[in-house]
């Protein structure tokens, strides 16, 4: 995975949290079945499930910032996924997939394909299929993938595939969690425990890749995007002074 960024405050706190959900996750997988008389148990708890999926798929295709470049040293930010969100240089290149000369995110486009295969597992299951006396398994593979993916943003790989993989892993290891000690346990308070670890972790892959990618802009050479962010936040002041004497002329 190449060398590991440290996280900062928060982000270590928002990780040692998530490493202790794990291992809460993982304690459940010896613990005895529950008899509950819930029918509509895994009807609910799977299609909200899914409808996280949905809803991550959804964020992972719909750009959140897309800024025209000025000049050739300028960071170009497209949508996520269907294009790059990533500046333009040396130092994000293991986090762009380049097919026919246009950038994909690596780690948003292996959350979008694992968020497609855990809908496909989640259904399947719904409709029937049992992990059976494999399900303990599924539930060790599914902790293993998603504390890998957890430290994804941390690390400085320049391997694009395994960006990409890594990341689809840490949804089909959450899937493969909840699914497997539902088979085990059938405990709607279990369920409902993992749906809320799946939110927390993503909400925690989410926080440590952002100050990571400001180290990594930190340490640029081209300091692209602090050039552009000191010029705005510079024009911004003008406005804001030229304003201010507006003002004070006009009264």
């Amino acid at each position: 995975m190449g060398r590991l960024f440290f996280p900062d405050l928060t982000g270590l706190c928002l990780l040692t949290l998530s490493f202790a959900g794990a291992c809460i996750v993982w304690a459940f997988s010896a613990c005895s079945p529950v008899v509950q008389g819930i029918a509509w148990r895994k009807e609910v708890i799977f299609s909200f499930y899914v409808t996280i999926c949905i809803m991550g798929s959804i964020a992972a295709l719909i750009p959140t910032a897309c800024k025209k470049a000025s000049g050739p040293k300028d960071s170009t930010w497209v949508p996520h996924v269907t294009l790059t969100h990533h500046p333009e240089c040396d130092g994000f290149s293991g986090h762009e997939l380049r097919l026919r000369g246009i950038g994909f995110c690596a780690g948003c486009t292996g959350l979008l394909t694992g968020a497609l295969i855990s809908i496909s597992l989640t259904v399947a299951y719904s409709a029937g299929a049992d992990p059976g006396q494999s399900a303990w398994i599924l539930t060790e593979l599914g902790v293993a993938a998603t504390l890998l993916g957890l430290l994804m943003p941390l690390s400085n790989s320049r391997s694009r595939l395994l960006r990409l993989v890594i990341s689809a892993s840490f949804v089909v290891g959450m899937t493969f969690i909840l699914i497997g000690l539902d088979s085990q346990l059938r405990s709607i308070e279990v369920d409902s425990f993992i749906v809320l670890m799946a939110l927390f972790w993503t909400f925690t892959r989410i926080s440590l890749s952002q100050p990571v990618h400001k180290r990594i802009c930190a340490t640029c050479v081209l300091r692209c995007v602090q050039q552009k962010t000191e010029v705005a936040a510079v024009a911004s002041a003008s406005r804001s002074a030229a304003s201010q004497i507006s003002r004070g002329t006009e009264s």
